[in-house]
């Protein structure tokens, strides 16, 4: 019987195949948690998630293939980095947006802030975008004369426009 690198009890469960490198599954699974972790970069156009192949052996400093799967919880900044350029870009869009036609211009609003109330809970945890949301919401419905945009404030935040 060998002792688990990890809880130094007695264990039989070999994790690498070059050296007498033992862990029960539990302690193998804490290890390989600290060890493989994901990594999200943000470049202009694309969020890259770089997930490890492997785990270094704790005695030979051999690659072990056996990682853990990547989970909503690894994606999480990535996911949130996406819907955040999104809006964003659709936030600044809002503020381009210049149409002689009245009704033209209220149909863009319509589309983007529909667009938009996919994602309320990350848009209400981002401080940058409710304050920028808000401000063009309540431009839009004072200085457009746009009712709808009081409808898509008290859906968004949970109250009316000012």
């Amino acid at each position: 019987m060998q002792t688990c690198f990890v809880c130094l009890e007695a264990c039989n469960t070999r994790v690498c195949s070059t050296c007498k490198c033992y862990a029960h599954s539990k302690c193998w699974g804490k290890y390989v948690q600290s060890r493989a972790k994901s990594h999200t970069v943000v470049t202009a156009d694309k969020v890259i998630l770089f997930t490890p192949w492997s785990a270094e052996c704790p005695q030979c400093r051999g690659r072990i293939v056996n990682v853990k799967p990547v989970t909503r919880s690894d994606t999480d900044l990535g996911r949130y980095m996406v819907i955040a350029l999104d809006y964003y870009s659709f936030l600044a869009a809002l503020e381009e947006i210049e149409c002689d036609d009245v009704e033209g211009r209220f149909t863009l609003y319509s589309t983007l802030l529909s667009a938009m109330m996919k994602h309320k809970a990350i848009i209400r945890s981002d401080d940058d975008i409710t304050c920028i949301l808000k401000n063009e919401l309540r431009v839009m419905y004072k200085q457009d004369n746009w009712a709808a945009a009081n409808l898509y404030h008290m859906q968004l935040f949970g109250t009316q426009i000012d």
